[in-house]
């Protein structure tokens, strides 16, 4: 890479570009990038790569620290919109770990809207007291919490997360 300055400006100018649609702004494909930043496959190529090197999981660390420097807090919004637009490389991981640090302008959608992993291994013994219960015979109980059958739906849509995701919902 000749000048890795200008492919991070290039970034941080892609994963901030909107388009107006017919129900608000949303996020706009790397080809909007003006041809002065260079080829747009090239500059989505170099943030994939990063997402996959965990550049952007570190910077949003950096970013996070109680004793990070000035200069770095004055990137966290680009950081955060790099973040987010690599999410869907780094995978659920990544949204937990937003989500540990409190980084929430890191994540794609509203957080309630997304998946949690940290309730994948409760869902699962709830379905397993579930199919037990039906295969003896007996009744099914709500666990506390639960007001029944009608907040299943709820708890599903907090660990699988909402699809699909308006695009109206990604921050600005």
């Amino acid at each position: 890479m000749e000048n890795p300055r200008a492919r991070l400006d290039a970034i941080f100018r892609g994963v901030t570009l909107k388009w107006q649609g017919p129900k608000g702004a949303y996020r706009a494909p790397w080809r909007a990038l003006p041809e002065h930043m260079g080829k747009p496959d090239t500059v989505s190529r170099t943030h994939r790569r990063w997402a996959h090197a965990k550049l952007w999981r570190r910077l949003l660390q950096a970013v996070f620290e109680p004793d990070a420097p000035e200069e770095l807090r004055g990137l966290a919004h680009w950081i955060c919109c790099a973040y987010r637009r690599a999410i869907r490389v780094m995978g659920l991981a990544a949204i937990t770990f937003a989500r540990t640090l409190g980084a929430h302008s890191a994540l794609p959608a509203p957080p309630h809207w997304l998946p949690d992993e940290r309730l994948h291994a409760p869902w699962q013994r709830l379905v397993q007291g579930i199919a037990a219960a039906l295969a003896a015979g007996l009744p099914w109980q709500p666990p506390p919490g639960l007001a029944g059958e009608a907040d299943l739906p709820l708890l599903w849509d907090r660990i699988i997360g909402r699809k699909p995701l308006p695009r109206w919902a990604e921050p600005a």
